[in-house]
């Protein structure tokens, strides 16, 4: 009865682990893309 119930923890866990790593990334890009947009800016 309770091997549902860990399946569920961990495919939870997994995910968010994934999207941390996920969101870290697109944090870095965003912020790349966010200064090169603040230059473009800057320069018009």
């Amino acid at each position: 009865m309770n091997k549902p119930k860990n399946i569920a923890r961990t495919a939870i866990i997994a995910f968010c682990v994934l999207a941390y790593h996920v969101a870290k990334d697109v944090v870095k890009i965003g912020i790349k893309d966010g200064k090169a947009t603040h230059e473009l800016m800057a320069k018009k």
